[in-house]
């Protein structure tokens, strides 16, 4: 199976190509700023890279919160507009539980990510990354809930950019437990707690990423 997988919940972008066991193309570059006119071209010399096509790709999984709201909102209309585009699936990943993979202790542990309000957006996993839901704590509760029980991983140098082949590990283990693949109409971001910003101020971006996707299939 051929699987796109990208993130830009965070604090820049990454994308990679994974055909079975092999990681064909990878790419992981810092960015603030600029997400919505990188992405899809930065896709695109990712596929140039393998010689694939859009048509090529079987599966495609995304990040979906959380993250900041603008990160989260480019990366959800993206990947529903690729999937409309190609006619294909997703599979939706929150950004803890890819966070998840790159660490992967051996013994249950959770992660945490600043939730920037004076409270964390936190996350419990299993030995073997599998996770339970995620919640928002304030920090002297979650404090209090561990009791000194359990490893807590916090996000390396703030909004570090996650890396695309953990998303794609923690999306074919969701496909392994079970999980469905969702298709582009049913993707909704994992906010955690309502944004401050209008949640229709990213509309437009599906369509421009829909024509895109299928000029270059």
């Amino acid at each position: 199976m051929r699987l796109l997988a990208f993130d830009c919940c965070l604090g820049g972008f990454s994308a990679c190509l994974h055909d079975g066991a092999l990681i064909v193309a990878h790419r992981l570059e810092p960015a603030r700023r600029g997400q919505a006119e990188v992405i899809v071209p930065m896709l695109q010399r990712l596929l140039d890279e393998a010689r694939w096509r859009w048509r090529d790709v079987d599966l495609l999984a995304a990040t979906v919160g959380p993250g900041s709201f603008t990160g989260v909102r480019i990366c959800v209309a993206v990947a529903r507009a690729l999937a409309l585009a190609t006619r294909r699936s997703v599979v939706p990943v929150g950004t803890l539980e890819a966070r998840a993979f790159a660490l992967r202790p051996g013994e249950p542990f959770g992660v945490v990510m600043d939730g920037r309000r004076g409270d964390l957006f936190v996350q419990q996993f299993d030995a073997d990354a599998t996770p339970q839901g995620p919640a928002v704590r304030r920090p002297a509760a979650l404090l209090e809930a561990l009791r000194g029980e359990g490893l807590l991983f916090g996000p390396e140098g703030g909004d570090a950019v996650l890396d695309a082949r953990d998303v794609a590990a923690a999306a074919l283990a969701r496909l392994g437990r079970g999980g469905e693949a969702v298709t582009g109409t049913t993707l909704e971001p994992l906010y955690l707690r309502p944004p401050d910003a209008r949640l229709s101020a990213g509309r437009s971006l599906v369509g421009r990423t829909h024509a895109a996707a299928q000029t270059r299939s």
